[in-house]
């Protein structure tokens, strides 16, 4: 029970120093090493090298310490003022020497950057504060799986003020559902583990989480709406930085390959699908069978997906609309020439089916040839379905 205890606090520290060790955008800037005539020894030349950038590094520490999440990256928010007020001054000056007209330009041009830097600096201090304080009271809740599915929703960040209001709004709901049914789930949970022990250790969780969680989601929302506010100075000055294309596909191997645009689109609409829900799935394959219909196969599911009704600037704009796990997959079943059945044993490991339509008969063959190819290849490798 002690080495138990010992266990758990030494997580909890570790967890507390991941988040004081978080660091924002530090500015650090190395100058380069010129050296002429170069006659010395290989040892004598790498002496030379640390010590140059090693002296270097030490004169950038206090960009690095002053980036800290923990500070609300004091040093981000002077550099995007001082940029401001820079901007106010030089742009005007830039358009007085062209025309009337480019002065009055400037001015605007210049008045708005220092409006959206300080706004922005501002906000996004108090946001980096506020979400700090949240990640380090979490911990306290001792709760996995809502400390997983914070970090889950932490990866949608407001775009806008909009945004802000309405996912800081569902992060206070969730912290009072979670804390409030956690008074219940917990002990139930705990009981069925480790019986009356575990009951009564669910018990400490659920009352512990009955009054962190709520306190968490109270908090979220002023972090959300404040970088709600950040970014949205952010989108105005036109400064977002936005994806030339979709991040790389790694194949289920991990191994590097060439840029492939299709397996980039599913990879993508994988992670995002859901909130997430299947973020820690391997990408296989997906077919358009529809104007607003995908076939996705993973690792672990084949997922038949739909054009959402509603969707957020957060969210995917696609929705799940039934999912089989690799594990009860049976085998497709060709009805017509559009026409497939996906057999599968449903939660009484009973057969049940699946059917899908495919507007363009020549892809069902592909679809049929693939799940066929990945079910029963997946299925030899148990190992990766519990990845």
């Amino acid at each position: 029970p002690d080495s138990n205890l010992d266990s758990s606090a030494f997580h909890m520290l570790l967890k507390l120093t991941k988040v004081i060790s978080e660091i924002s955008l530090a500015p650090i800037h190395l100058d380069g090493l010129a050296i002429k005539h170069l006659f010395v020894t290989q040892q004598q030349f790498q002496e030379q090298f640390i010590r140059h950038y090693s002296n270097a590094f030490l004169h950038q520490i206090h960009n690095l310490l002053g980036s800290a999440n923990f500070l609300g990256n004091p040093v981000g928010l002077m550099h995007g003022v001082g940029e401001g007020v820079y901007s106010f001054f030089h742009e005007p000056a830039k358009g007085i020497v062209s025309s009337p007209g480019d002065f009055g330009l400037g001015i605007a041009k210049g008045t708005g950057t220092l409006i959206g830097n300080t706004t922005e600096g501002v906000f996004g201090l108090t946001s980096k504060l506020t979400d700090t304080v949240t990640k380090g009271i979490e911990i306290l809740s001792m709760d996995k799986k809502y400390q997983l599915e914070r970090a889950m929703n932490r990866n949608q960040k407001a775009r806008n003020v909009g945004d802000g209001i309405v996912l800081g709004a569902r992060d206070l709901g969730r912290g009072l559902l979670h804390g409030v049914t956690g008074i219940v789930t917990k002990p139930f949970h705990g009981a069925k583990k480790d019986g009356a022990v575990g009951a009564l250790k669910g018990m400490g969780v659920g009352l512990v989480g009955a009054i962190v969680k709520p306190t968490v989601g109270a908090v979220d929302l002023i972090t959300r709406t404040t970088q709600g506010i950040a970014n949205t100075a952010n989108y105005i000055s036109d400064k977002q930085l936005l994806r030339r294309r979709n991040p790389r596909y790694f194949g289920v191997d991990r191994r590097l390959y060439e840029f492939d645009l299709a397996s980039a689109e599913g990879q993508l609409l994988l992670r995002t699908l859901d909130n997430g829900v299947f973020h820690s799935h391997c990408y296989i394959f997906h077919q358009k069978v529809a104007e607003n219909r995908i076939l996705l196969v993973s690792s672990r599911s084949i997922i038949f997906v739909r054009k959402a009704l509603v969707a957020s600037a957060q969210s995917s704009e696609w929705t799940t609309e039934w999912e089989i796990s690799m594990s009860r997959l049976i085998k497709p079943v060709k009805e017509s020439a559009v026409k497939v059945h996906v057999l599968y044993y449903d939660d009484d490991w009973k057969t049940a089916k699946k059917s899908l339509r495919v507007e363009n008969p020549e892809s069902l063959p592909s679809i049929i040839e693939k799940l066929e190819e990945f079910g029963s290849h997946i299925l030899d490798l148990p190992a990766l379905n519990n990845r």
